[in-house]
């Protein structure tokens, strides 16, 4: 089955995206100085003056921040689209990555909205108060991985049971999309430790399924990429295949 025509420009764009998400994101992510995680034995005392120590710093980041997870959006509805090229009859994996991705693109943009709020007023406000805030960002960023297991699992189904002569993706794109949606699971460890690999700042809670993800984000952009086009006669772009 053939999808309607889309403008070459417009898929490299999209495809881009990916790239730009990871770029954006990171120079908020270390720009607003939360990046790399704090402990989180902390104490209150010592979240707040790390948020009183460059308030603007820590805004600007979360904007950066803001601005570069929003991109989830049109990476992942590229990815939906060239997907459902794969499937025969109701495209029930492509909707349900879309539904995901509405839902993971929400959760996003929430988590640097919580560390923008705990800098907002961090004289004003109780240092509870901001480390609660600044908890609540960093579970908003570890233990909300079900929806992109979903989103990510979704997408491994849908390139392994593409059975096309030539099909969109590679398989070697389905098993990667596999391990990252199985890899982001010991994030919810987080919630049962304050210190070691499995809290929020450790290397299986943390870094494991930060980096997954981010290597998936590589190597979709470099399937999409790949993807070769057939120029009609208006020169736009379906799949070869």
């Amino acid at each position: 089955m053939d999808v309607d025509p889309l403008s070459p420009r417009l898929h490299r764009a999209f495809a881009l995206t990916g790239p730009g998400l990871v770029v954006i994101f990171f120079a908020g992510f270390l720009l607003s100085g939360i990046f790399p995680p704090s402990d989180p034995s902390a104490s209150a005392g010592e979240i707040a003056a790390m948020y009183a120590a460059d308030v603007t710093a820590i805004r600007i980041g979360c904007a950066l921040m803001c601005f570069g997870l929003v991109l989830f959006a049109p990476f992942g509805t590229l990815i939906a689209l060239w997907t459902r090229r794969g499937e025969r009859g109701f495209p029930l994996l492509s909707c349900l990555q879309l539904v995901a991705l509405a839902a993971c693109t929400t959760v996003v943009v929430v988590i640097p909205l919580t560390w923008a709020l705990a800098a907002y007023r961090p004289d004003d406000i109780s240092p509870d108060v901001t480390r609660m805030l600044h908890d609540a960002g960093w579970f908003l960023f570890l233990f909300s991985w079900p929806p992109f297991s979903v989103w990510i699992g979704a997408v491994a189904v849908a390139i392994l049971r593409d059975s096309a002569v030539t099909p969109v993706f590679p398989r070697w794109a389905g098993y990667l999309s596999l391990w990252t949606a199985l890899l982001f699971a010991p994030a919810v460890l987080m919630a049962f430790f304050k210190r070691g690999p499995m809290s929020y700042d450790g290397v299986i809670a943390f870094y494991v399924p930060t980096f997954i993800f981010f290597i998936w984000v590589a190597g979709m952009t470099v399937a999409l990429l790949r993807v070769e086009p057939v120029g009609d006669r208006d020169g736009e772009l379906t799949a070869s295949g």
